[in-house]
C-alpha cells in the first residue's frame, strides 16, 4: 500500500484470458495476475486495473511483493512451467524478467503411436532434471530506485543437455540503470528489505544480519539492542529508516519447540547514518518513546512500554 493509500497492489487468481469457464479441462490453466487498486475520488472508491494480458508461464504465476509509491511498478517473483521461481517485475503494465524462458516438445513412442510431451528450460537449464536444478528467486521489496531480493545465476551451461550450475545470489536490483549487485551465499536466502547497497537486511539460518558492502554484523550488536528474542527476519522499514517491522523466535521448554512472534524494533537514529554513528554509546540519546515511534514530553505515566536509550522500559 502507498504511503498516502491511494494505491494498492497485489495479484488476482483468475482464468487465462478468452478461456470458457464452462471448459473443466481448460480451467486448470488460471493463474495469479498482477494488480493495481487506484483510488477514484469522484467515486471515492478504488479502480481495479488486472495485468491479465500478460503473457505467463503455464504454472501459478506472478505473485506481488511490494510495489513503487505511484503504482506503476509492482515487484515479485514469477512461477515459471513445473516450479522454478525466477525475479520479475511489472513496470507500466509490461512483464521484465531477466531469464530466458522456453518450452521444448520431446516425441516418444508407445504401441506405435508418438507421443509429445512438453519441458521447461530456464536459461537452457532443464527444470528439475537433477535435484539442484531449481531455479529460486524473487524480489522481495523496493525502496526509490533499488528492489531487493534474491536470484538463481546460471553457468557452464550445456544446452543441448540441459545441464548446468546454479549458483545462489542475494540481489539488490538497480531500476535506473538495469543492474544486478549479486552476492553468492551458500544459503539459499532472501533479502529482505533496506534503503541501498549498502545499507540492506537479510535473512540467513534464522539471524537477521545488517549488510553494508560484504561486512555482515549481527542486527543486535550494530544497534545495540536488547531484545529478549532472537531476531528472526526484518521484512519492513518506515519512511524514517528508524521503525523496523521484523519477527522474533524464542524456545519454549515446556513445548521443546521454537515460536515466532511478531517484533516492531524502534531505532534512536536513521539506521542510514552509519554503523560507526549507531554503535556510539555517546549518542545514545535519553528522551523517551512509545512503541509507535512518538516521543514522549517528560516521563510516561501511563502503563507501557517504552524505549529509552534503544532498551525497553515497562511502566507498571
Amino acid at each position: 500500500v502507498s504511503a498516502d493509500g491511494r494505491f494498492i497492489g497485489g495479484m488476482i487468481s483468475c482464468l487465462d484470458p478468452g478461456i470458457d469457464p464452462a471448459d473443466e479441462e481448460e480451467n486448470l490453466h488460471g493463474r495469479n495476475y498482477p494488480c493495481v487498486w487506484k483510488w477514484n475520488e469522484s467515486s471515492k472508491d478504488y479502480d481495479l486495473t488486472c495485468y491479465s494480458d500478460l503473457q505467463l508461464p503455464e504454472h501459478q504465476g506472478f505473485f506481488t511483493f511490494d510495489m513503487s509509491e505511484d503504482g506503476t511498478i509492482l515487484v515479485g517473483l514469477l512461477y515459471t512451467f513445473t516450479g522454478s521461481m525466477i525475479p520479475a517485475m511489472v513496470k507500466d503494465g509490461e512483464l521484465k524478467i531477466w531469464n530466458t524462458l522456453e518450452v521444448r516438445q520431446w516425441p516418444f513412442e508407445y504401441k506405435g503411436n508418438t507421443y509429445y510431451f512438453d519441458t521447461g528450460f530456464v536459461d537452457g537449464i532443464e527444470e528439475g532434471a537433477e535435484e539442484d536444478l531449481w531455479f529460486v528467486g524473487g524480489f522481495t521489496s523496493m525502496s526509490g530506485d533499488y528492489v531487493f531480493g534474491h536470484r538463481s545465476v546460471a553457468s557452464e551451461v550445456d544446452w543441448e543437455a540441459g545441464r548446468g550450475v546454479l549458483t545462489h545470489m542475494r540481489s539488490v536490483y538497480n531500476i535506473a540503470t538495469d543492474t544486478f549487485i549479486d552476492v553468492e551465499t551458500d544459503a539459499v536466502g532472501r533479502n529482505s528489505c533496506g534503503l541501498d547497497p549498502e545499507h540492506v537486511f537479510a535473512t540467513e539460518d534464522n539471524t537477521a544480519y545488517f549488510v553494508e558492502g560484504n561486512m555482515k554484523i549481527a542486527v543486535t550488536d550494530a544497534f545495540n539492542l536488547d531484545a529478549d528474542v532472537e531476531i528472526a527476519a526484518i521484512y519492513a522499514t518506515d519512511n524514517s529508516n528508524r521503525v523496523l517491522a521484523a519477527s522474533g523466535i524464542w524456545f519454549d521448554p515446556a513445548f521443546g519447540e521454537y515460536f515466532e512472534t511478531p517484533l516492531l524494533i524502534i531505532l534512536e537514529e536513521p539506521f542510514n547514518t552509519g554503523i560507526d554513528n549507531l554503535k556510539d554509546d555517546s549518542r545514545v540519546s535519553e528522551e523517551v518513546y512509545d512503541l509507535s515511534g512518538r516521543r514522549m514530553n517528560g516521563e510516561p505515566t501511563m502503563k507501557g512500554i517504552y524505549v529509552r536509550g534503544g532498551k525497553k522500559r515497562i511502566v507498571l
